[in-house]
């Protein structure tokens, strides 16, 4: 039933069902399937599915279905994920595994990778499923530049109704080349490497970059239902400070090391911002 609600379409290139177990065990009010009571292998190609209701549906992929007894198994080789704007992100090595199918709800578990352009990744936040998630930090796609590679496992309860826990996820992304204008307070932020650690509670970012091409240390973390946090750690010049907004006036010169810490939400009327600086 999971498969009939959450794969769309596709070839069938292969199916082989066996079973050897009392046919009550077949039922699914019956007494759990033995290892050996059961076994399916199923191939198929350019299908359509959506593994987690709250996240996109992924294309053109290469599916292998696996049971023995209770425990299902299925594998994604590779496919798409398609975004607005006709842009496309790469799904690979993907696993959905269910345990133990006996109990209801049943546990599972689910991994895969997601390979891209920035710029597509970009157009997936801005979208209805991932904007509430993200918050204040929303990329424009036509000003954001790099790649990204994104690793996700999923725990989730899949029944023949909805489940009542919603599911957990942890996603580990590593931007590369990175860089998005009017990113942090207007400013444009650049990066070789940047990491981003999320999860249903929130998100951190954490690299070394350059702010308006001030090299800085970057530190953003949201928690779930809160503003995002802004920690800037910087040595600014004259000319710095002046790109960045900062005044201390005619009294001070030179390269101070400052401190920028703040919030960032929705409403950028209400964003807050402090600066302490060694003078």
């Amino acid at each position: 039933q999971w498969v009939e609600e959450h794969v769309f379409g596709g070839v069938v290139e292969r199916v082989v069902i066996a079973g050897n177990a009392p046919l009550p065990n077949f039922r699914a009010e019956g007494p759990p399937m033995p290892d050996d009571g059961l076994s399916i292998e199923l191939e198929t190609t350019g299908t359509t599915l959506r593994p987690v209701d709250s996240l996109p549906e992924i294309h053109d992929a290469d599916l292998t279905l696996r049971v023995v007894g209770r425990h299902a198994v299925v594998s994604l080789g590779r496919g798409t994920v398609n975004v607005p704007g006709g842009r496309k992100l790469n799904v690979a090595n993907g696993v959905f595994d269910v345990p133990d199918m006996y109990p209801k709800p049943a546990p599972a578990h689910a991994r895969f990778r997601i390979d891209g352009a920035m710029p597509a990744a970009a157009a997936a936040l801005s979208g209805d499923t991932l904007r509430d998630n993200v918050g204040a930090l929303i990329l424009d796609p036509a000003s954001t530049r790099g790649t990204v590679a994104v690793q996700t496992t999923v725990d989730l309860e899949i029944a023949t109704k909805l489940p009542t826990k919603p599911p957990v996820y942890a996603i580990t992304a590593d931007l590369t080349n990175f860089a998005a204008d009017k990113m942090l307070l207007d400013q444009k932020v650049e990066a070789p490497a940047l990491r981003v650690i999320a999860s249903n509670t929130g998100y951190r970012i954490k690299g070394n970059v350059k702010i308006n091409g001030t090299p800085a240390v970057l530190e953003v973390k949201k928690q779930k239902d809160e503003d995002a946090q802004v920690e800037v750690h910087a040595k600014l010049d004259e000319a710095a400070r002046r790109r960045l907004g900062i005044d201390f006036g005619d009294t001070v010169a030179g390269v101070i090391p400052v401190k920028v810490t703040g919030t960032m939400g929705q409403d950028p009327a209400k964003d807050r911002l402090q600066v302490d600086a060694d003078l």
